[in-house]
């Protein structure tokens, strides 16, 4: 049924087009926000049956994100771009350098605990255990790990 409460004719084609599936939700909600920030209209499907129980993501194919025919090759250019290594803020005047793997120069990081503690304590106990782990930069594309010394703030020396 759609939303007007009437069935849709029989062999009625729907007016959007799958271009993109993804497992998580988190991520099928930050392709979504791109296209429309872009003002392209989009829908996910399969969202709510993913949100009640992810281990269906697999089994539906995931969640799917649609878009108009028309639009379809435009949206897939969107979701492709490269992310920009540097972005100005015009508003604040502030120049951010967007972190990068040194092994590979890959923009494809995270940063986060080693998860590998609580995964096995997962597996063995039946529920995660909030191990603490030291934080890292993880890289997506070759795998490395390392961690971030941050720079050493310059000494404040005594102006005349």
């Amino acid at each position: 049924m759609t939303c007007s409460g009437r069935r849709p004719k029989k062999g009625a084609v729907s007016p959007y087009i799958t271009i993109a599936r993804f497992r998580d939700l988190h991520e099928a909600w930050l392709a979504e926000g791109k296209l429309k920030s872009a003002g392209v209209d989009c829908i996910l499907a399969d969202d709510n049956l993913v949100r009640m129980d992810w281990l269906y993501a697999n089994a539906i194919g995931g969640v799917k994100l649609q878009v108009r025919e028309e639009d379809a090759a435009s949206a897939q250019e969107l979701l492709e771009a490269e992310i920009p290594a540097i972005l100005m803020d015009d508003t604040a005047g502030e120049i951010y350098q967007q972190p990068q793997c040194p092994r590979c120069d890959s923009f494809d990081i995270g940063y986060g605990p080693n998860k590998a503690g609580k995964i096995l304590s997962w597996l063995v106990l039946g529920f995660p255990l909030p191990i603490p782990g030291r934080k890292r930069w993880n890289c997506r594309d070759c795998g490395a790990q390392w961690i971030e010394v941050p720079d050493q703030p310059e000494p404040d020396l005594p102006t005349y």
